[in-house]
């Protein structure tokens, strides 16, 4: 109790608790982390961030960079699809759904609002969320909302082409 100097206090072990901060205009509180192609990504509420560290992950060498500004839902931690991950931002009138992506060749990262073709298809109180890449298919309901409707996104890639996008909601029968 009585060490006032003890050693560990000017050394940094590697196995000391890494304390970070994204220091951006607005001091953005970070929501979620999600992993996207050996990349762990952070959510803030309108900004992305990636945690970079070069060889060994210490307090030393660790530093949060800004990636991309997209404005997320933070009640709805953002889901990854194998090689990319879908989010969702809610305005009064309707979501939007993102799919997050990085360029192989370029590692340039961008968010393409996939329901731009039906801006008011979604709801705006969505707040779940669930994804199955082996069915290409994601799935939004509300749990707050007393409905018994899924509103599926159904994707198919070839490639780097994108061959099918189709938005379609599914009405269980005899729910509430």
């Amino acid at each position: 109790f009585f060490t006032f100097f003890p050693a560990t206090v000017t050394t940094t072990r590697d196995s000391d608790p890494i304390t970070l901060s994204a220091s951006i205009e607005g001091a953005p509180l970070l929501k979620h982390a999600v992993t996207l192609n050996e990349e762990t990504l952070l959510f803030s509420d309108r900004t992305q961030f990636r945690l970079v560290s070069p060889d060994v992950l210490s307090p030393e060498t660790v530093a949060i960079n800004v990636v991309t500004h997209y404005p997320l839902n933070s009640d709805i931690k953002p889901i990854n699809n194998g090689n990319n991950l879908f989010f969702v931002n809610a305005s009064e009138l309707a979501s939007r759904v993102y799919e997050y992506s990085v360029d192989a060749e370029t590692s340039i990262k961008t968010a393409v609002d996939i329901t731009a073709h039906v801006p008011r298809y979604i709801p705006p109180d969505v707040d779940l969320m669930a994804c199955s890449p082996e069915l290409n298919l994601l799935v939004l309901g509300s749990s707050t909302k007393d409905t018994s409707d899924l509103w599926c996104y159904k994707y198919y890639w070839s490639g780097s082409d994108k061959l099918q996008s189709a938005w379609f909601r599914f009405t269980l029968s005899g729910c509430q």
